[in-house]
């Protein structure tokens, strides 16, 4: 499930190495002139944390002398801190232009083309930075960021290691090596860079979180638990650190707990539809179906395009005897995702239970060509095949289900069934005895026919 999946992105402004100002000055001694009597003064005030002040001690100085760099490209941070995108970008751009050997007005211009969306651009700036100066780890590490924006993950990948190479004590470029392990499915890898994050920022939630999210995909779930709570501790407000901790729960089996982490997550985002969807799957397990298709209809009116939430509206309306509707919500999910393999099996189903056989045969086959381990896939075929003459077809899904799952009892009757006027007595009284010890869900139909074969 892919839908609000922002937890795993990066927040542009979120940098772990140091600010540089390329134009500082020795605050030292005395300030020589207005021009250096504002700037300090702006300096001063940038570093108590009284910006709006600062900047107008720099709007001062650019006043005074329009060719100051440092007032220019210390404003355009303050612009960039305040959301003033296009200030900031104007301000430095122009640092850039009276200053353009110095790497880290480079690295500062991209910063602000990425909060603006300008991300080509952006990686421009990027890359001129690590010409001007290829050992500096800020430049390499915010070319990985923004790769990571664009998609392309090796390159990313690649630029995130050279930033360790050239600074290893910067942890930040760790923490976005590992969510890039994650998007190439290396979650060891990345887990291991999370690790060094929280050891060297303990206090740093979303590592604790990505962390916590990969170890339970791994199947370390108490150790996963710990680190979601720790998330949780250090910023309560992570409505996507509660979705997890309910997956967690709920594939422990603890429905309850799970529906009481959806909630959560839903009371501090109600837009988020995975959550929705998770709270409607818990909600169905607990027999409140009405419930569940309640979440998955809101689910669908914040994203019409959220291809789970079709697949399950459309089982819930199968469930509730509304075979029209889900077949209008199970090919909403294929049309949406052509390889959602669940949307598939089930509307083979319901094409089933409307005696539509062809067309049941033609879904599961595409589900078995999707994933061939789908076992009652296999199984349904064979039922579908039979019931349209085809016994050879019949016969091979069953077989291949029971290579899947030998101890799948109602397979083992069918062949049974099927065979039985094809070869001799004592292979068909085995196959029955065998349905018997493998399932006792049938073991009143296979031995009675089995009895009868015998006489």
């Amino acid at each position: 499930m892919s839908n609000n999946e922002s937890d795993s992105e990066l927040n542009d402004g979120e940098y772990l190495y140091p600010a540089i100002d390329p134009s500082a000055t020795d605050q030292s001694a005395p300030p020589a002139s207005p021009v250096d009597r504002h700037f300090a003064e702006g300096n001063r005030l940038r570093d108590l944390g009284i910006l709006a002040s600062a900047a107008l001690e720099y709007q001062e100085v650019i006043k005074l002398q329009p060719t100051h760099v440092g007032a220019h490209f210390n404003l355009g941070g303050i612009y960039l801190a305040d959301g003033k995108f296009d200030d900031a970008i104007r301000h430095i751009r122009e640092a850039a232009r009276l200053q353009p050997n110095d790497y880290v007005v480079h690295v500062s211009l991209g910063q602000a083309l990425m909060h603006r969306g300008a991300k080509d651009q952006a990686i421009l700036c990027f890359r001129q930075a690590i010409t001007l100066n290829p050992d500096a780890p800020e430049g390499h590490h915010m070319l990985g960021i923004a790769l990571i924006s664009r998609g392309q993950i090796d390159s990313a990948s690649a630029a995130l290691q050279e930033a360790i190479k050239h600074s290893p004590e910067d942890t930040g470029a760790y923490f976005d090596l590992g969510v890039v392990q994650a998007k190439q499915g290396l979650l060891n890898e990345a887990i291991e860079n999370w690790r060094i994050m929280v050891r060297n920022h303990p206090e740093h939630a979303r590592a604790h979180y990505e962390l916590g999210k990969a170890l339970n995909k791994i199947g370390e779930p108490e150790e996963a638990l710990v680190h979601l709570r720790e998330a949780i501790r250090i910023n309560p407000r992570l409505a996507n650190a509660y979705y997890q901790l309910g997956d967690l729960y709920s594939s422990r089996g603890q429905i309850d707990a799970a529906i009481a982490e959806y909630r959560h997550a839903l009371s501090l985002e109600s837009r988020n539809t995975r959550a929705r969807n998770a709270l409607g799957l818990t909600l169905r397990i607990k027999g409140q179906l009405d419930l569940a298709i309640e979440q998955w209809r809101e689910a669908l009116k914040i994203d019409p395009l959220f291809a789970d939430a079709h697949h399950n509206l459309g089982a819930a309306m199968f469930l509730k005897g509304n075979t029209e509707m889900a077949m209008f919500e199970l090919r909403e999910a294929i049309r949406l995702d052509p390889e959602h393999v669940l949307a598939h099996f089930n509307l083979g189903v319901a094409h089933a239970q409307l005696g539509f056989y062809e067309a049941a045969i033609e879904c599961w086959q595409q589900t078995v060509h999707m994933q061939p381990s789908f076992v009652r896939a296999h199984f349904n075929l064979g039922n579908a095949f039979y019931r349209t003459g085809q016994l050879k077809y019949a016969l091979y899904e069953w077989q291949q289900a029971l290579q899947i799952d030998p101890d799948m009892g109602w397979a083992h009757f069918n062949i049974g069934g099927t065979i039985r006027g094809r070869m001799d007595t004592k292979e068909i009284i085995a196959q029955y005895m065998n349905t018997l010890k493998l399932d006792p869900a049938v073991s009143v139909r296979a031995f009675a026919f089995a009895e009868t074969m015998s006489a």
